[in-house]
């Protein structure tokens, strides 16, 4: 569970930071 749960944090992380790192990246990316 908890790795789920870092997996998520993760992909989170990485979509908080696309609008700044990558404006056009893929919403499914990943």
């Amino acid at each position: 569970f908890s790795i789920s749960v870092m997996m998520v944090n993760e992909d989170i992380l990485k979509f908080l930071d696309a609008p700044t790192n990558a404006p056009y990246w893929p919403v499914g990316a990943g």
